[in-house]
C-alpha cells in the first residue's frame, strides 16, 4: 500500500509558490500528516503493519524521507553554498521560473514564513517510519557534518550518474559521507528524470528536457533496477509478513 503526497505550492495541480520551493523542511510535515491520515482511515488503517512503514522520495523528496529519519537541516550550509563558486542548480530550480512576482520574498519572507524558517533546523523525525529510499536526492547541501547525529534506521540511496539537476557530487556523494552505513548505489549514465515516467512518443518534443536520456540509458531498465533495489531493501529492513 502506497500513500502519494502532493506539496503545496509546488506540484502540477495548482500554482507554484515561493514557499513550496524553499520552505522544504515542510514537506516532511506533509508526509507525517498523511501518514496520520491513512493510519486514522476506517477502511485503510486496518490493513497498515504499523511496525513496517517506510518512506521513498525522488529529488527534493529524496532530502524529505532523510529528515524523515532524523536528519536536520542547515540553512546556513545551503546558502553558503549557494553563494559560493561551486553553487549547483538546486540552488535556483528550473520550475521556480514559473512563480508568478509578488507576494513573499526570500530577502522580504512574511511573518508566516519567517516563523517556517526559524524552525527549519528543528528534528523531523517521525518514528513511526523503519527506513528510507532516495532517489535522486537533492537539497544535499543543506546538510552538514552535524546534519546526521540522529539517524538510526536504515537508509538506501540511488542515483544516477550523470545528474544534472542534483549532481552526485554534491547531493548523493555529498550525503554519503556523513552516512558511513547507507547503501548507495549509483546507475551509470542515468540522469535525474530518468527516474520519471517513460515519455510517450506525442509528449517526447514538448518535455524534451525531461525525456531526452543520455545514449545507451534505457529508462525502463533503469526503473526496473530501481524497483529491484527498493524491493530488496525494504524486504531485508522490515521483517516479517505484512
Amino acid at each position: 500500500m502506497v500513500a502519494g503526497v502532493n506539496h503545496p505550492g509546488n506540484n502540477a495541480l495548482e500554482p507554484m509558490t515561493l514557499e513550496g520551493f524553499v520552505l522544504w523542511w515542510e514537506r516532511a510535515l506533509d508526509m507525517s500528516e498523511v501518514l496520520d491520515g491513512v493510519l486514522a482511515d476506517p477502511t485503510l488503517g486496518p490493513h497498515i503493519a504499523h511496525d513496517r512503514i517506510g518512506a521513498v522520495g525522488f529529488s527534493a523528496g529524496g532530502y524529505t524521507v532523510l529528515e524523515l529519519a532524523g536528519a536536520r537541516t542547515s540553512l546556513q550550509a545551503f546558502k553558503d553554498f549557494c553563494a559560493s563558486p561551486a553553487a549547483d542548480p538546486n540552488c535556483q530550480p528550473p520550475e521556480m521560473s514559473r512563480i508568478k512576482a509578488g507576494g513573499s520574498t526570500l530577502s522580504a519572507p512574511s511573518p508566516e514564513m519567517a516563523a517556517s524558517m526559524s524552525r527549519s533546523g528543528a528534528s523531523y523525525r517521525d518514528e513511526r517510519i523503519k527506513a528510507v529510499f532516495a532517489i535522486a536526492p537533492g537539497i544535499g547541501q543543506a546538510f552538514d557534518a552535524n546534519s546526521f547525529a540522529d539517524v538510526q534506521i536504515p537508509v538506501a540511496m540511488v542515483a544516477g550518474s550523470a545528474d544534472p539537476i542534483a549532481p552526485v557530487k554534491t547531493n548523493i556523494e555529498h550525503i554519503a559521507g556523513f552516512l558511513p552505513r547507507a547503501s548507495v548505489t549509483l546507475l551509470p549514465g542515468a540522469g535525474h528524470y530518468t527516474f520519471l515516467d517513460i515519455c510517450v512518443a506525442a509528449m517526447a518534443e514538448s518535455l524534451a528536457q525531461v525525456c531526452k536520456e543520455n545514449p545507451g540509458v534505457d529508462r525502463a531498465v533503469i526503473h526496473a533496477r530501481t524497483i529491484d533495489l527498493a524491493i530488496g531493501f525494504f524486504a531485508e529492513t522490515l521483517p516479517g509478513k505484512p
